[in-house]
């Protein structure tokens, strides 16, 4: 009978076709992405080199963040409404990314962080790439490097990072099979939010660890609802004790030749009370989510 040869073909041709696809996404998911097929492994030389250019940038930024501090406060004790609410020059931090991921290593091994986070990934790190900042690592859980892109962007004086793409391997992968990481992340900002909110402090000797905190949670749970933020970054005024920041106001972010550069003015003292109540008042999307 005809028909049933024609099906039993069509049978056998769905099956090889679904065992093609399988093999074929398989292999994808496995895959090494375009950003990493470009990437040099850094010598240890190379890598201790790249830290001590990124502790130098680091090092100049903190001088510089002091110096607007003392001209803020100058300014403040001027008592003039035009002196002390100008703010006190731009400040710049110009990182590569052997020079971010390099750095972050030397800080890692100082404090531990893999501590919090090896449970779940492995190899942790940042790529600049395309006019895109890619964060990736290893997902324990899935067997898989996954990889997040964000388009950083000021519009209309907020800071908007869109995520362009989220893959696995070579893969998009859809939001169904991530999505339950995001809520786990904002299931932990829902618990930690309002206990940095009780200790945050913002005065004229800069912003206290627990106002960071919130700022830096308001930040990622706009990102996690494509939502445009504060454009706020804090700069520690000292590496050894990062028990005060100094509130500084995004201006411009570019990517450009595997580098990224940030620029910025100070807060002036007389508008951090403003900033301050910003940061607690609201609600976060992830905090009001039930």
């Amino acid at each position: 009978m005809k028909w049933v040869k024609r099906l039993l073909l069509a049978m056998v041709f769905v099956i090889v076709l679904a065992a093609v696809l399988a093999a074929v996404g398989w292999k994808m998911l496995h895959g090494t992405p375009a950003w990493a097929i470009r990437r040099i492994v850094l010598s240890p030389q190379q890598r201790a080199a790249a830290a001590e250019r990124a502790e130098r940038q680091i090092q100049l930024l903190m001088s510089q963040a002091q110096d607007a501090q003392h001209q803020q406060a100058v300014a403040a004790r001027a008592a003039t409404s035009t002196s002390s609410t100008q703010p006190a020059g731009a400040l710049q931090l110009v990182l590569s990314e052997d020079e971010l991921n390099a750095f972050f290593d030397k800080w890692d091994k100082s404090f531990g962080w893999s501590r919090r986070y090896d449970r779940y990934i492995a190899d942790p790190q940042i790529v600049l790439h395309d006019h895109h900042i890619i964060l990736a690592a290893d997902v324990k859980e899935m067997g898989m490097l996954v990889s997040v892109h964000f388009e950083p962007v000021l519009e209309n004086e907020k800071l908007r990072l869109r995520v362009v793409n989220v893959l696995g391997g070579q893969l998009p992968l859809p939001q169904a099979v991530w999505g339950g990481y995001r809520q786990k992340l904002e299931q932990s900002l829902r618990e930690k939010i309002p206990q940095w909110r009780a200790g945050a402090k913002i005065g004229p000797d800069g912003a206290n660890g627990d106002a960071v905190y919130v700022a830096m949670a308001e930040l990622l749970a706009h990102v996690l609802n494509d939502e445009p933020a504060e454009p706020f970054i804090f700069v520690p005024y000292s590496a050894r004790h990062a028990d005060r920041y100094l509130p500084v106001r995004l201006t411009d972010v570019s990517i450009d030749n595997q580098t990224l550069t940030l620029t910025g003015e100070p807060v002036p003292p007389p508008q951090r009370a403003a900033l301050l109540e910003q940061i607690l008042s609201p609600p976060t999307p992830a905090a009001a989510a039930e």
